[in-house]
């Protein structure tokens, strides 16, 4: 066996050829539900919403967490950045392929047995209703990278006939995940924890095990594109409260009731009682009063709640992150934000570019890793390039409009002028394999 394919094999937890201990498929180590929730393990758990318990940055985990379920511009952000990524022009449920040929310019076709071994994984599925890698599989992926960060997802394989193959993908509780590495900044592997002071961690993972989507590399654990506006979070908080108190206030007119100056104590409080007894009996539509007895409404002279619309509506922008166009947002106002040459349109299609880039590395973490077992790393190192191609977006107009496919190979791609990153390396060129 090769030799890179049996260090693989056994950081996965597989024996090499061996008649003992052999093992066809491995056995998950992490758990897709928060460790530190007590329910995980003492409740019944398997039918109920997975949460998010933040273990590892309690401060900014709680605020992100809040912003990412229950504010409105955050989700409206996350769902338009899931439907322009890996929407199609007809519909299907891919978003993405592998390309036919390995450069831009389609002049060196992908070998034959690569694009039937990746079509393969694409279509492959853990069960019935749970894609591997393709499908809408990677759309959480692209919600919780955006939203948190970062996205832990779990690498599975399993013996398929002679060879092994990638057989499932499962998501890890992304803020009870912690990445390891050495001063040097070498990964020296993935580790899932319930308390932050725990000195040894409940699961360990080595660096083939785990793909780790982030957003913004330069960071450890990725940023947020919610990252700055968590404090316009707070502020929108604050000033919806106001505002709701304040409409309560203006919107609600009291009666007032005057009463004759002789009235005593004891007469106004069966005035009181009486009242209070016709409105338990429903509608008042005749009322009977008591000799110069008065009856008027209260009434504010400038009922205006304009400001405070004004201030909630300032915060709301201060969330919306930069890139967005601001007519994703119905009720905003859009004066401002006029189109000068597309440049709007322009930028958000940069910014979708850089998602499908962001997609793309893990997506070929997966692939790598897929054809190494398949057909070993000599014969990967010499026919295993291709490149991943992603819907293609039109820019000329405000709206999603697919047409074609367009090529990313990590990297923008198919968009004229866009934003395209660098190629990107398999995980098997490193050292560590």
């Amino acid at each position: 066996m090769n030799p890179i394919i049996k260090k693989l094999l056994n950081q996965f937890g597989l024996a090499n050829n061996s008649s003992q201990g052999q093992k066809n498929n491995t056995d998950l180590t992490g758990s897709q539900r928060p460790l530190s929730q007590i329910y995980a393990s003492v409740l019944r758990s398997y039918d109920t919403e997975i949460p998010e318990s933040s273990i590892r940055d309690p401060n900014m985990g709680k605020e992100l967490i809040e912003i990412v379920n229950w504010c409105y511009e955050a989700r409206h952000c996350l769902g338009v950045a899931v439907d322009d990524v890996f929407a199609a022009a007809d519909g299907d449920d891919l978003g993405w392929t592998i390309s036919d040929w390995q450069d831009k310019k389609q002049t060196i076709p992908i070998h034959p047995d690569t694009k039937v071994i990746l079509n393969d994984l694409i279509n492959r599925k853990e069960n019935i209703d749970q894609w591997v890698i393709g499908g809408d599989k990677l759309e959480k992926a692209l919600k919780q990278a955006l939203g948190y960060g970062d996205s832990f997802l779990e690498l599975g394989i399993q013996k398929d006939g002679k060879s092994y193959g990638v057989s499932n993908l499962m998501y890890l509780p992304t803020w009870e995940m912690f990445r390891r590495e050495s001063d040097q900044g070498l990964l020296e592997g993935f580790d899932q924890r319930r308390f932050m002071s725990s000195r040894k961690a409940d699961a360990e993972f080595d660096p083939c095990q785990v793909v780790h989507i982030r957003h913004d590399r330069q960071f450890l654990y990725g940023q947020s594109i919610f990252q700055q506006s968590m404090q316009a979070w707070g502020n929108l908080k604050q000033a919806t409260l106001s505002l709701a108190q304040a409409a309560v206030t203006l919107g609600i007119n009291p009666t007032l009731h005057i009463l004759p100056p002789e009235t005593d104590e004891r007469e106004r409080q069966i005035y009181i009682q009486s009242y209070q007894n016709r409105q338990l009996d429903g509608i008042i539509t005749d009322l009977f009063l008591w000799n110069n007895t008065d009856l008027k409404k209260l009434q504010s002279d400038f009922p205006n709640l304009q400001p405070l619309i004004d201030t909630c509506n300032y915060w709301k922008f201060q969330i919306i992150p930069v890139g967005y166009p601001v007519w994703f947002f119905p009720g905003l106002d859009t004066t401002g934000a006029q189109e000068i040459a597309g440049e709007p349109a322009k930028k958000y299609a940069r910014m979708r570019h850089s998602w499908c880039a962001m997609l793309s590395k893990a997506i070929k973490q997966v692939c790598d890793t897929e054809l190494v077992l398949r057909m070993g790393y000599d014969w990967y190192r010499e026919f295993g390039h291709y490149r991943i191609e992603w819907p293609l977006w039109d820019d000329t107009y405000t709206g999603v409009i697919n047409n074609g496919q367009e090529g990313n190979d990590g990297g923008g791609g198919g968009y004229q002028g866009g934003y395209g990153a660098e190629n990107q390396t398999s995980q098997f060129n490193s050292p560590s394999f």
